[in-house]
């Protein structure tokens, strides 16, 4: 059963619990028939607490078990930003070193200068902590 129906289980035998406190106040009845309703009372209101209790129960593990779920997928997301920022790194080193050897084929005035440049900044940028 769910957490709702333990609830819904649990506030029909509390309308009972109520109706049975209820009844010898509006009807004249003997003594042994009064008491008899004052036991069912106390065992009906007794499954009513117990009902709302599993209710509560199955509602803080349900509740659990959602966090643990959201708690798996941040720390799957957060692999895979650090990922994507590892193979951004490496792509941008790669792509500089294919301009420095570009420039080197076809060398001209500051070509090589630049894509060395240009390759120590994507190391400088490989090799700098990623963001949290």
């Amino acid at each position: 059963m769910t957490a709702q129906e333990f609830k819904a289980l649990g506030l029909l035998f509390q309308d009972l619990a109520d109706w049975l406190a209820k009844y010898p106040t509006e009807h004249d009845l003997d003594k042994d028939t009064l008491h008899g309703f004052e036991v069912a009372f106390g065992k009906v209101q007794k499954s009513a607490d117990s009902l709302m209790n599993q209710a509560v129960e199955i509602a803080i593990t349900d509740v659990g078990a959602t966090v643990q779920k959201l708690q798996d997928a941040t720390k799957k997301a957060a692999a895979a930003v650090k990922t994507v920022d590892m193979l951004t790194k490496g792509l941008a080193i790669v792509g500089a070193l294919a301009s420095l050897g570009a420039a080197v084929l076809h060398p001209t005035p500051g070509s090589v200068i630049g894509a060395l440049d240009t390759l120590g900044q994507a190391v400088q940028k490989a090799a700098a902590p990623s963001p949290k």
